[in-house]
């Protein structure tokens, strides 16, 4: 069962959050995201969709329950600007090349491991060609596990993770299946183009609207770092943002020549 622990994410660091990934996609195309088919996969409280909405784009979120996107509905009358489903992200309804661009925010750690090739999969299908994957995860490695607050968590074995989080939380088992970053990189394979924004993040905050998130010294200090340097420390990134760009026409036309010689 793919579920959270229902640690909740205060509806302002959900706003905040859609702006960055609207900076983010802009930064990859060079132009505004407007009028586009969106879809938000694990959406929540589906708010993301709802600032996505703001840009004339026709939105679709997806979650496999309704909980908290009905909580954040009754406040902010989201179903007015985004349709929202009860689906699950590995095996969705839609027709392929449905969607210009898909959200997919810290939701992969949510799937199976044993199912993030189809997840991944299922998300190139419905993608128009040259559409945009957004997707982010945190870091296995990283010293706080991020859903449960609880330092090395995910260190762990399983079984080892399941009676630490009983202990420290009262849940029954930890099933959050995080990743490494050459994992979650190479779990984007099946993108001819992918972007690793997570350096480009880090050296300018401020462009990507997270400037209140970094002290200003740090956020000086950062910006002396070279790039090629925050690069080769990905590994050791609590989290790491990556835009895969589904290229089927450069593919064919590769098919096509291959065919001719």
């Amino acid at each position: 069962m793919i579920r959270n622990f229902g640690w909740a994410v205060d509806d302002k660091s959900r706003i905040l959050k859609a702006k960055m990934i609207i900076c983010c996609l802009e930064y990859v195309t060079g132009t505004s995201i407007k009028n586009k088919n969106i879809l938000e996969v694990g959406a929540g409280s589906a708010l993301i969709s709802h600032e996505l909405a703001k840009l004339d784009n026709y939105v679709v979120s997806v979650d496999i329950n309704d909980k908290i996107y009905k909580e954040a509905n009754l406040r902010y009358n989201i179903q007015e600007d985004a349709q929202f489903l009860i689906a699950d992200g590995r095996e969705l309804s839609f027709k392929a090349k449905s969607f210009d661009i898909i959200i997919c925010n810290q939701v992969i750690e949510h799937v199976p491991i044993k199912d993030h090739r189809n997840f991944i999969t299922e998300m190139n299908r419905i993608l128009k060609s040259g559409g945009l994957l957004y997707i982010s995860t945190p870091n296995k490695f990283w010293f706080i596990e991020p859903h449960a607050k609880l330092p090395f968590l995910s260190y762990m074995p399983k079984s080892l993770a399941d009676k630490y989080i009983k202990f420290a939380r009262g849940e029954e088992e930890y099933d959050i299946n995080l990743l490494t970053y050459n994992q979650f990189v190479n779990s984007l394979k099946i993108f001819e183009i992918t972007h690793n924004l997570t350096p480009h993040i880090i050296k300018n905050p401020d462009s990507f609207k997270i400037e209140n998130k970094i002290p200003k010294k740090i956020k000086v200090l950062l910006n002396l770092v070279p790039l090629i340097l925050l690069q080769f420390l990905m590994p050791i990134c609590p989290s790491w943002i990556l835009i895969g760009r589904k290229n089927e026409i450069i593919k064919s036309e590769q098919d096509l020549s291959t065919e001719r010689n």
